[in-house]
């Protein structure tokens, strides 16, 4: 279950930060919502931000919640941050040929967005980790490593709780490999993809 909830919460954020990061570039004015939400969440400790979670969100829920406000804001940010990178004169040449919003978004927009973030993913997928792994300790899930974890510690049984740690960085690696392995087409961006 751990595995899947930093699977789907990590596409949920990925999807959702492109989303945000390109309709805040569209229309300049929905960015001052998401730079007041990013704002707060960031400014927030990650334990208050899941003490106020567990008070308000369903347990089951929970990681979810945790990744969209630790792991989303910092998405978002990179997401952003490489649409405004793009050059001056990349404007005037999509404004020249009259390309479709669809295909900017598909030959251009996504594929530097993606570039920026395979650039962080090992952080970006270690935070994710973590901060799964706190929503389900604190939620005392119980078919969860967070679960888990936390069950051996109320035992005082060190060697398990090291057994899952050591596990946990196993599955990382393991996943950070798959989703490089993936992101090989993304290493150059150039107009004549357009």
């Amino acid at each position: 279950m751990t595995i899947l909830r930093v699977v789907v919460g990590f596409g949920l954020c990925c999807s959702l930060s492109i989303a945000l990061a390109l309709l805040a570039f569209w229309k300049r004015e929905i960015e001052i919502l998401w730079i007041a939400f990013f704002g707060v969440c960031r400014i927030l400790p990650s334990i208050v931000l899941i003490v106020l979670l567990l008070v308000f969100v369903p347990l089951t829920w929970l990681p979810f919640f945790i990744q969209a406000c630790v792991v989303l804001p910092l998405m978002y940010e990179q997401a952003f941050k490489s649409l405004e990178s793009f050059e001056q004169d990349m404007y005037l040449f999509l404004r020249f040929y009259r390309i479709s919003y669809w295909k900017r978004f598909q030959k251009l927009y996504l594929p530097k967005i993606l570039q920026e973030m395979y650039k962080n993913l090992e952080s970006i997928l270690g935070l994710c980790f973590k901060v799964t792994i706190a929503g389900e300790l604190l939620a005392q899930e119980e078919t969860s490593v967070g679960g888990e974890i936390f069950i051996q510690k109320m035992y005082l049984n060190l060697s398990t709780v090291f057994a899952w740690c050591f596990i946990l960085l196993l599955l990382h690696f393991f996943m950070l490999m798959l989703l490089k392995r993936f992101g090989v087409g993304y290493e150059s961006l150039d107009k004549s993809s357009l």
